[in-house]
């Protein structure tokens, strides 16, 4: 049976191109590549390559016992090792001493993470690892054969993507990743070219250049980076490498899912930093969501996040609670019985010192937000609620904001005030005289009553004035009734 090399899907024995992708049956590749039709381990048809990195090739692949494709990562250190394919398949890493142990400690470590890796098989953010060994004096990684997009093309195929649903799409990769570093692994490596959106979910994919924790311990760590999302510790030979690394990456990997915009390059940031929160862009996003996302992308690794569940922890955390909404007076109950407040009490005159010193003592430091109290940062501000704003009482020192039963208590009396002139010019009458002389005086000292509670002066005012419309109307009435 023929396979097609870019899909391996079935290939007639006629047939020129492939039904299915519509490449030819032969292709040009370069010579370090393995040539399609190789078969490892008698069990395992490679095709074309699909993609290559420093530390390795990923070739698509038929399993011929199971007859499904596959994907087959060959371990193959640029610039250590060679290989001309039309003379052999093997990789040659030179004779030098040093070059040999070099390649051969990558390829102990190639194994050593296959093994761990192979672990979590059928966890729902990690590609699935089949199989591995060894043949050609290199190693290999089977990996399963994921059909769909990457991240960096659905971003570029639709644009960002809101915030809660960036968070909610990278969970299981989040997830997954936080077991990984449990076993001693980072992945040093996450960006939106190596996550993969299937119809089964997401998977986070090229593990060629993880590496163990462990090997922070003697700082031979390789320079392995990606501008953007690397940390700047990758940006050294012996920069101190953990799940702090993972994080930066996976931050800043969510920050391009939700501003469209790469970060800058770490060592950029160190000299001048001047990312900006998605906030400061106009992209709404909750306050603690972005709290964390910016954490994860400190620029110094002592003031990220030390862990996925911490960082977890985070941008799953809810949100605050806003203050109830003061319940709204009954109008018509406002207008006879108005709020009963307590007295106030007298100003004590003090010092400008002791006033501060008092204040200080007598106020109660308001709770806050972590991302609320964090110089650094600054949360979005929350929309306006439509209710009047705090007036300021300079004399008495309060603030307090206006009821708005105040404006409508007001606006009843001027409009009660209004109808009975109306009606007393329509139908002159003592009696209009009477009601209105008393309805005046009644509705204006329920108003001063109100107004007093925010400017005792207004509200004093106001009450005298309408004690002299009500005398001002009773002595007409009066006058009226005896002439």
């Amino acid at each position: 049976m023929d396979y097609c090399i870019f899909c391996m899907s079935e290939l007639p024995a006629s047939a020129e191109t492939c039904p299915v992708c519509g490449h030819g049956r032969r292709a040009q590749l370069p010579l370090h590549h393995l040539r399609p039709g190789t078969v490892l381990q008698n069990r395992y048809l490679v095709g074309a390559s699909i993609g290559e990195g420093g530390f390795g090739i990923t070739y698509i692949g038929k399993d011929l016992r199971l007859e499904r494709s596959v994907a087959i990562k060959e371990y193959y250190l640029t610039g250590y090792a060679n290989r001309v394919n039309s003379v052999s398949a093997r990789v040659e890493y030179g004779a030098s001493e040093d070059r040999a142990a070099l390649y051969k400690k990558g390829l102990d470590r190639f194994l050593q993470e296959a093994r761990v890796l192979a672990r979590f098989s059928g966890s729902p953010g990690i590609v699935d690892v089949l199989d591995f060994f060894e043949e050609n004096g290199t190693a290999y990684i089977v990996m399963e054969y994921l059909r769909g997009q990457t991240l960096k093309a659905r971003l570029h195929d639709t644009g960002p993507i809101p915030a809660e649903e960036t968070v909610q799409l990278l969970l299981p990769v989040m997830r997954s990743l936080n077991e990984i570093h449990a076993q001693g692994l980072i992945h040093r490596d996450i960006s939106p070219d190596n996550i993969m959106l299937t119809d089964g979910g997401i998977k986070l994919l090229d593990f060629g250049a993880a590496r163990s924790m462990s090997a922070v311990a003697n700082k031979s760590i390789s320079v392995i980076l990606k501008p953007g999302y690397a940390p700047e510790e990758q940006y050294r030979g012996k920069g101190t490498q953990g799940p702090w690394t993972d994080i930066y990456s996976l931050c800043a990997t969510m920050y391009k899912c939700i501003t469209g915009v790469t970060p800058d390059d770490a060592p950029e940031r160190m000299r001048d930093d001047t990312l900006q929160p998605p906030s400061a862009m106009g992209i709404y996003i909750a306050p603690q969501t972005e709290y964390a996302l910016m954490k994860g992308l400190a620029v110094r690794q002592e003031d990220r996040y030390r862990t996925v569940n911490e960082l977890l922890d985070a941008l799953l955390a809810p949100a605050p609670l806003a203050a109830p909404a003061p319940a709204k007076d009954n109008e018509f109950t406002a207008l006879l019985f108005p709020a009963q407040t307590e007295p106030e009490e007298e100003t004590a005159y003090m010092q400008p010192d002791d006033q501060t010193e008092l204040l200080r003592a007598q106020t109660p430091a308001p709770a806050r937000e972590p991302w609320e109290s964090d110089p650094a940062f600054s949360a979005p501000k929350e929309p306006s609620s439509g209710t009047a704003a705090p007036r300021k009482n300079t004399k008495r020192g309060k603030t307090e904001a206006v009821d708005p039963a105040l404006y409508r208590t007001l606006g009843i009396t001027t409009f009660v005030m209004f109808l009975l002139v109306l009606a007393e010019y329509l139908l002159p009458s003592f009696l209009f005289l009477l009601i209105f002389s008393i309805l005046t005086g009644f509705s204006v000292f329920i108003a001063s009553l109100r107004l007093r509670k925010y400017h005792r002066k207004a509200g004093t005012v106001v009450f005298f004035a309408g004690l002299a419309f009500s005398v001002i109307w009773l002595v007409l009435f009066f006058l009226f009734l005896f002439m």
